[in-house]
């Protein structure tokens, strides 16, 4: 008898722990996000397609942009494989060439059916998609994400991208350009940009203007190399369109004084074609563009590097942030309507939200640490947005400089070595890099604002026939007016 009972307390007992066991892993599916609730049943996987919008033909893209995604398609594959998922990637090419009402004509309808789960951000109309709940908040995937956290993030550049605190996109990488001026200009002309601590176009303007006015033998320069126009049109569009309103308070004789005034900036015979200079202004590179131009503009590349560096006999100083306005830094996220960098991304409000989500911090991670511009990697001073790769990823460009038989430099000959003030001392080289990386920090944690979302095509066409003189500033600032009213009437 007395085993009898002890059988049966035994039997009890293991019911006991077979509930208690079963009510740990309950608690334990419910408790993780969507994604890993896929569980492997008799050894089958899930399939889950993401749909994704991007330009793979545009001429501007990255070359291998299909490639890119197609090696982040396999790490997923691996990733959701471990989750009961078998992942696919389904491209959908999103290019237009530079015909950005096309490209939102095709898109519109997509996330309207819910064809598309995550797309390039190339001058879409962020706004009138997230109030027709075409668009996940980035926010709440973060916060339901237990692999990251919102510090992770550079705030200040996720806030740019809020609709009606909605986090409707993300930039993969940022940048803050700088302008320098000629070191060979007259003290005076020199020490009045120096008082700047950031410097608009129309400071530029005026600084160009003065020089002219007051001395002579300078006729020849230039304002200012690589310095697109389009983006100057942009941002004075912005003072009189407010996209979250969709209201459009259009001064026509405003903005015709505005295009009479820049036409120094505006006119395509006063800017210095990129293509003609090597992309990382060696030496005698930065003398050539001292004899053509007043201001030097450092946005991309290794530009920016450059720029926070102290260089012996520099041809250009008193390098500033450029600012949109007083206080207000110019941010470039590399995804505004001139390029197809494919750097920045909106996740649509689809079943596959969390996918995407997955998908997108693999992108982030290439983009901040992958090979895209060079064998290196490690070529440009384009910002991640995580936060907890700045330094170490901003670090290795900078040590690139110190090491010109590392891969960055290799096919270069000496004359390429840029003549930084440390180069030789380890100590002060390491000191140097100390305090660019300091006052790059300073910058790019301080308020900025990005061009507006308003796609090039709706004036490229008139401010080109401006630009030669076909048409007035009057009548090319009349059209305009009327192409982005139409345009806005359809959001």
């Amino acid at each position: 008898m007395k085993y009898y009972i002890a059988f049966c307390f035994c039997l009890l007992g293991m019911l006991f722990l077979s509930a208690c066991s079963g009510g740990s892993n309950s608690y334990y599916e419910s408790s993780t996000p969507n994604i890993a609730d896929d569980s492997i049943e008799d050894d089958v996987l899930k399939v889950r397609t993401l749909n994704f919008a991007t330009p793979l033909a545009s001429p501007r893209s990255l070359p291998s942009n299909e490639s890119h995604m197609r090696i982040i398609e396999t790490e997923m594959k691996t990733k959701m494989a471990y989750k009961g998922i078998d992942f696919q990637l389904n491209l959908i090419d999103s290019s237009f060439g530079n015909d950005f009402n096309n490209m939102q004509l095709m898109l519109s309808p997509l996330l309207k059916s819910g064809e598309v789960d995550i797309f390039v951000v190339v001058g879409h109309p962020l706004v009138s998609f997230a109030r027709s709940g075409y668009l996940a908040d980035i926010y709440q995937l973060i916060y339901q994400d237990p692999t990251v956290d919102l510090d992770d993030f550079h705030i200040g550049a996720l806030e740019l991208f809020e609709v009606d605190g909605i986090l409707t996109a993300i930039p993969s990488l940022f940048t803050v350009p700088m302008i320098g001026i000629n070191a060979s200009l007259p003290l005076s002309i020199i020490e009045r940009f120096s008082q700047l601590s950031m410097v608009t176009v129309y400071d530029m303007l005026e600084i160009f203007n003065e020089l002219n006015y007051q001395y002579s033998g300078f006729e020849h320069l230039h304002p200012i190399h690589n310095f697109r126009p389009e983006r100057l049109v942009l941002f004075e569009l912005n003072n009189h369109i407010d996209l979250s309103t969709n209201t459009f308070n259009f001064n026509i004789p405003g903005f015709t004084s505005f295009l009479t005034n820049f036409w120094s900036f505006i006119d395509p015979n006063a800017r210095m074609a990129n293509r003609i200079f090597h992309p990382f202004h060696p030496p005698h590179v930065q003398q050539a563009l001292s004899e053509l131009v007043v201001f030097s503009f450092h946005n991309d590349v290794l530009l920016l590097a450059q720029a926070l560096m102290e260089k012996d006999d520099p041809f250009f100083v008193y390098q500033i942030p450029l600012a949109v306005d007083s206080g207000v830094l110019l941010m470039y996220p590399e995804w505004d309507s001139f390029t197809f960098q494919n750097k920045t991304y909106a996740i649509a409000n689809t079943e596959n939200a969390d996918l995407a989500w997955e998908f997108l911090k693999q992108k982030l991670y290439f983009h901040a640490y992958g090979t895209q511009h060079s064998a290196s990697g490690w070529n440009t001073l384009e910002t991640p947005i995580r936060r907890d790769w700045y330094d170490d990823r901003t670090r290795a460009i900078f040590n690139e400089f110190f090491a010109p038989d590392q891969t960055l430099f290799r096919a270069y000959p000496p004359a390429y070595t840029l003549p930084f003030s440390a180069r030789g001392d380890a100590a002060a080289e390491q000191k140097a890099i100390d305090n660019a990386i300091m006052r790059h920090f300073t910058y790019i944690n301080m308020p900025m604002a990005i061009p507006p979302l308003i796609p090039y095509g709706l004036f490229e066409e008139y401010l080109n026939d401006f630009q030669r003189g076909i048409i007035s500033a009057d009548t090319a600032a009349q059209q305009i007016a009327n192409s982005i009213y139409l345009w806005m009437q359809e959001q």
